[in-house]
């Protein structure tokens, strides 16, 4: 893909998706722009699955500079998904937040390359923000390296009420921030496990 959307609160410059089963395998969403947010791709209320995806050099004003998901329906178990050199202000790489406080699922994204980002705000790599309920998030065997943020956590933000984060065989490294360059966690209970 290689397109511009300006409109829509999901943004979604390369694909946009509301209200739907979103099945994406083996594409390339790179080089889009959304004036809104998820440049690369924006997913909203979907069940979703995702599966050797890249994204790649996609740009969005607000959120999630490659990959925007907001209100995911069901258990994401999302594989090999690399996210390259986006920008947004905040999420550059990938803005994930479920709000929908369906307590008991986990959410889970394994296998994600999360590299080169850049956020103006915060969370150059990754945004987490679960702020309804408690449902929980695991990022399992994935690398967040070298991804920028101007003021917080150019690696990881975590925001929630009280949600559990897992950490599992992750990589985080190389990340840079004028705060908390790894990672900043708020409201919430992080796990790590084999992760560094």
């Amino acid at each position: 893909t290689n397109g511009l959307a300006n409109s829509g609160w999901n943004g979604g410059g390369g694909i946009s998706a509301r209200w739907s089963n979103v099945s994406l395998v083996k594409i390339r969403a790179v080089g889009n722009r959304s004036g809104q947010n998820g440049g690369g791709i924006g997913i909203w209320e979907c069940d979703l699955k995702l599966k050797d995806v890249l994204i790649k050099d996609n740009f969005a004003t607000n959120d999630g500079g490659g990959l925007h998901l907001q209100y995911i329906n069901n258990d994401l178990l999302n594989t090999n998904v690399r996210i390259i050199g986006n920008q947004s202000s905040n999420g550059g790489g990938l803005y994930y937040s479920h709000g929908l406080g369906n307590t008991g699922q986990v959410y889970e994204l394994d296998g994600f390359e999360v590299v080169n980002n850049f956020a103006t705000n915060q969370g150059g790599g990754i945004f987490f923000g679960c702020w309804s309920g408690e449902a929980d998030v695991q990022l399992s065997n994935s690398k967040v390296i070298g991804n920028r943020a101007t003021n917080q956590s150019g690696g990881i933000v975590v925001q929630s009420n009280n949600a559990d984060f897992f950490f599992v065989n992750d990589i985080i490294a190389k990340n840079e921030s004028g705060y908390a360059g790894a990672m900043s966690i708020n409201n919430s209970k992080a796990h790590f496990v084999h992760s560094t």
